[in-house]
């Protein structure tokens, strides 16, 4: 099933595939003017608002359309479906909807229902008559495709499987789909039908779904493994792992018990690849070169050798080369192994640079990686690899985050603390904590602040063109003003271009000076502080509050909050006044407030969402509205703008104009114009913003509305509905799972799950009514 997928447009593939079909002159026009004369004289005219192109709707079920009708007296408006695009052809038009009145030029929302027609292509049209002129049919811009559906697999726990295991890519969606919940089909052809497959839809022919025989692991064991999402940047590389016990022995050795990787690169093919190497474990990085796993030597049978010398079987990562000869993918770069064993302690950042975990004291007894002389090795270090700079295959260039030597010894780090790395090149760069105490063959006072108790926020720098790294201590000076410390533990650790982000506090071992943030207190342990490589000198902590009247911080504590990289030059903070002030201006100190800093301008900017007055908004006030389905305190952003929940209520009143204050909607900022918040008219757990809409799971809960999923069962559905980031509905409510996440390939096509359990209905045709179903909307 090799093909070649260029020709497909990642914004929307579905438009160039799905738009074959065009009726040319098949009588009327769009438009919104019915007008003219009296009498019902004047020629009735319709038009499509919504969807643009085509349509694809779940065999035996309805989908949402705007249209707009119009006429000057009454008029009876109809949508149908014909086969052969030939409205002449008797005989094979199905209602689909209607007949309803004109709409008056205004838009109007219509139920388009498949329960007439058999998975296939067709045209659909809206038909407007009225009583004095002949009827006038608008064909859709693109074409109805209505498919069957397929289950998703669940897994041993009961659950159903999250996002990760649906992605779009190139045209094709990649989805794992059950083999007992299709109605016992042996997919896999392995001689029993209780497996989960991997299988894809070409969204130029929806209605036909290719399972592949490869199977998917859904044990819930591995987390962060599984395919991810295509929005990233995986490249359209998907890659997941595959137990034996569901397979077969795929790596001879003997047995039937190990885990192995499978992969797809759309770029290529959308055959599934599946490699030998056993012991597979969370997946980290997929790009067309490269695939960073974590391998398990002890679940390999009796087959793996040692491949990361240290005569002991332990855990370690692996780069494999996607573009090895075969299906073995025999050439991979063994590095060292996290710490402790099976820890997925690793970030990576695009092609070149990948850190990780290493732990002297669970490699071979006596390797003293940092060379800083302990009796028993037993730092944990920070191994920082660079992926572009050796051929595939090869071992890449390793080195590790403090050498050269500090005090006679490279730095070891506080296991516990988060660190980052950055591609940026001719230099790869890390933040993360060092841990005095541990570095080198004494403790050792990095921030020469007269003793070696701390935890010390650090830059390490590596030129590709060497083996080494030199070490930059953030905040170099005389103490205690240069002598910055940290929580053990800290959480935060960003590197936006030149400039890095990371936590100091208060007082503490190191002395600091007192009211680093400005709120006249010594007691934050999370104050935000910046340092800039082109500005050599020492950290700051220093803020402008760009649009918050009132405000007198020169700094922010992030005690109470937290704090996300969005997008290159935009941080999202959730900071907590308590610890703070009052930052939106409403009297109290009671809230916790959304705040946008760009980190483009000469000192950091912030922002707040409502331009700091009394009526602005608070994404997340002092009841503590818990975090839900997948939208963080943050939100989810792309590189455009961010979504938050928003609680109505307090200083925010009612946000939504259905009388109440009880609601909880969605908001999207735009990073472009971080001072405002468009609100939108529901809200739910679940979100994706992408290509400039967004698409959530929203629960009538939320909105006391039951109108929402188009259902009677009570105001307790959940229904999948789209804006545009303006706040205009693009589909007003579909039924939908409650744990559907959408997932896109940048805005035009979307896959969601429905539930048949809340439906009532068998969706995949196995005779049941217990099944998650992958349903697909064309935008």
């Amino acid at each position: 099933m090799t093909r070649n997928l260029h020709r497909f447009s990642r914004r929307a593939p579905v438009l160039l595939a799905l738009l074959a079909l065009s009726l040319g002159a098949c009588g009327g026009g769009g438009g919104g003017g019915g007008g003219g004369g009296g009498g019902g004289s004047a020629v009735p005219t319709a038009a499509w608002v919504a969807p643009a192109g085509s349509l694809a709707i779940l065999a035996g079920t309805s989908s949402p359309v705007t249209i707009v009708t119009n006429d000057d007296g009454a008029a009876t408006v109809t949508i149908h479906s014909d086969v052969d695009g030939n409205l002449a052809t008797q005989g094979d038009q199905v209602q689909l909807a209607g007949p309803t009145g004109q709409s008056g030029g205004a838009n109007a929302v219509i139920n388009v229902s498949t329960a007439g027609l058999v998975a296939g292509t067709y045209t659909v049209f809206i038909r407007i008559v009225d009583s004095d002129n002949p009827a006038v049919e608008v064909p859709l811009g693109g074409t109805l495709v209505v498919y069957n559906g397929f289950a998703a697999a669940r897994n041993v726990v009961g659950g159903f499987l999250p996002r990760n295991r649906v992605a779009l890519s190139g045209g094709f969606v990649f989805v794992t789909i059950g083999e007992a919940e299709n109605g016992n089909v042996n997919y896999g052809g392995n001689g029993t039908a209780t497996e989960a497959v991997m299988g894809v839809i070409d969204l130029a022919n929806p209605a036909a779904f290719a399972p592949s025989t490869v199977t998917a692991d859904v044990t819930g064991t591995n987390a962060t493994s599984g395919v991810p999402h295509a929005g990233n940047a995986f490249g359209g590389v998907f890659a997941w792992p595959v137990r034996e016990q569901d397979q077969g022995n795929v790596n001879a050795d003997a047995d039937s018990m190990d885990q192995v990787l499978a992969f797809v690169d759309a770029n290529v093919s959308v055959t599934p690849v599946l490699n030998t190497l056993g012991g597979v474990g969370p997946i980290f990085y997929a790009d067309p070169l490269r695939i960073v796993v974590s391998i398990d030597e002890t679940q390999d049978g009796v087959a793996m050798p040692d491949p990361n010398g240290d005569g002991i079987g332990d855990v370690f990562y692996a780069a494999l080369d996607t573009t090895s000869p075969g299906a073995a993918l025999a050439q991979y770069s063994p590095w060292f192994a996290p710490s402790p064993p099976g820890n997925a302690a690793l970030v990576a950042d695009g092609p070149g640079a990948v850190a990780f975990l290493v732990d002297e004291a669970q490699q071979l007894v006596g390797f003293d990686f940092n060379g800083d002389g302990d009796a028993a090795p037993a730092d944990i270090l920070i191994g920082v690899s660079n992926l572009a700079t050796p051929a595939p295959g090869l071992n890449p260039f390793l080195a590790f985050a403090g050498a050269p030597a500090l005090g006679g010894g490279g730095a070891a780090i506080d296991a516990t603390a988060a660190f980052t790395v950055q591609d940026a090149n001719p230099f790869i760069d890390a933040l993360y904590y060092v841990n005095e105490p541990t570095t080198g063959a004494a403790p050792t006072d990095v921030n020469l602040d007269t003793d070696a108790l701390d935890v010390v926020p650090a830059i390490w720098r590596w030129d590709t063109g060497m083996n080494t790294g030199v070490q930059t201590v953030m905040a170099v000076g005389a103490a205690p003003a240069g002598a910055l410390t940290a929580n053990p533990g800290a959480t935060t650790a960003i590197i936006d271009g030149s400039r890095f982000f990371f936590e100091a506090q208060e007082g503490g071992r190191s002395g600091q000076v007192q009211g680093s943030n400005g709120d006249g207190d010594g007691t934050d342990t999370r104050i935000l502080f910046w340092y800039d490589l082109n500005v050599p000198g020492v950290a700051s902590s220093n803020l402008t509050f760009n649009n918050m009247p009132g405000v007198t911080l020169f700094g922010l504590t992030l005690d109470g909050g937290s704090i996300v990289k969005a997008t290159p030059g935009r941080l999202v903070v959730v900071a907590n006044e308590a610890t703070n002030q009052d930052l939106n201006n409403d009297g109290d100190t009671l809230d916790s407030v959304l705040l946008i800093i760009d980190t483009t301008t000469a000192t950091p900017t912030v922002h707040m969402p409502g331009n700091g007055l009394v009526t602005g908004l608070v994404p997340f006030d002092n009841t503590g509205l818990a975090t839900r389905g997948n939208i963080p305190a943050t939100g989810v952003s792309d590189n455009m703008g961010v979504v938050v929940q928003v609680k109505e209520g307090g200083n925010n009143g009612i946000l939504n104009g259905d009388g109440d204050n009880t609601d909880t909607l969605l908001g999207y900022v735009s990073f472009a114009a971080p001072g405002a918040m468009q609100v939108l008219d529901a809200g739910g757990d679940q979100v994706t913003l992408d290509g400039g809409r967004i698409a959530a799971t929203v629960a009538e809960t939320y909105t006391a509305d039951d109108a929402l999923d188009g259902l009677a069962n009570g105001a307790a559905g959940f229904a999948l509905r789209v804006w545009d980031t303006s706040g205009n509905v693009l589909a007003s409510g579909i039924p939908s799972a409650q744990q559907s996440i959408p997932v896109t390939d940048g805005g035009g096509f979307w896959v969601y799950y429905r539930d048949e359990v809340i439906e009532g209905a068998d969706l995949n045709g196995d005779t049941d009514q217990l099944d998650l179903v992958y349903a697909l909307l064309a935008l």
